[in-house]
């Protein structure tokens, strides 16, 4: 499989051999400038004007994570050679890794991980759950208390904390 950058703010996995289309990846505000493969090639990783880069499961388009935090458009991503991390740059002069382990789960499964950590320890776990910060931002329920893990004593404390 191959897969192409945009500017139509989309990226397509396509066949390899034939050039057929398999997937559209959508969900990019502006162009798309770059896309690239995991090495297994289960991920792939695009980078757009939008000032964000996403991940995408490369066998059925659906997106894994938005990955927040240039303040300009973003150039181009990368994985490192072992698919442990992501390389992004960006318009803003900046270079971030992002650590791909953060992303291995579903969302709703790193919120439970993260609540269950918090509730053992009585410490704000919520680290690997930094890049959801603006999605679970302003919702009326917090996330902990939507899985029956906290009371809302313990989600004021989490949530003023993160905040």
């Amino acid at each position: 499989a191959i897969v192409t950058a945009s500017f139509d703010n989309t990226a397509r996995i396509r066949d390899a051999k034939t050039g057929v289309e398999r997937a559209v990846l959508k969900g990019h505000e502006t162009w798309v400038n770059s896309a690239a493969f995991s090495p297994d090639g289960t991920s792939i990783v695009t980078a757009s004007g939008d000032n964000t880069a996403r991940i995408w499961d490369a066998k059925t388009g659906a997106a894994r994570a938005v990955l927040k935090g240039h303040e300009r458009g973003v150039t181009s991503a990368a994985f490192s050679p072992d698919g442990t991390a992501i390389v992004t740059a960006s318009f803003d002069q900046t270079a971030r890794i992002w650590d791909m382990s953060l992303f291995a789960k579903p969302l709703a499964e790193r919120i439970r991980d993260a609540c269950a950590r918090l509730e053992e320890t009585g410490a704000f776990a919520f680290t690997a759950l930094e890049q959801e910060r603006d999605s679970l931002r302003g919702r009326d329920a917090d996330p902990c208390k939507r899985q029956g893990m906290l009371s809302a004593a313990w989600w004021r404390k989490a949530y003023f904390s993160w905040w």
